[in-house]
């Protein structure tokens, strides 16, 4: 999934230099990849997660959700749980 400046400042709160600015740092780090540069529209550039970013977000997620009953795989539920029971995995 490609996602570009534009599509993130429809939901966030930000202005695009700031949303510019934060998406340069994930490249830098790792998480995401720019996929082109576009010096005459720049919040077009579509980006995408790296491995490392899959691999985060899915942590994140997890963390995030795990008050709620979140397991990181179905092999987490204990035996006892409805979704075993129902054989869904």
């Amino acid at each position: 999934m490609e996602i570009t400046t534009s599509d993130l400042l429809n939901f966030l709160d930000s202005d695009e230099l700031k949303m510019r600015r934060h998406l340069d740092r994930l490249v830098k780090e790792g998480y995401i990849e720019s996929l082109g540069v576009d010096v005459e529209q720049p919040s077009q550039v579509p980006y995408r997660l790296t491995d490392m970013g899959h691999r985060e977000a899915k942590r994140r997620f997890v963390d995030d959700f795990n008050p709620l009953g979140a397991h990181h795989n179905h092999d987490d539920c204990p035996s006892e749980s409805p979704c075993r029971q129902a054989k869904t995995h």
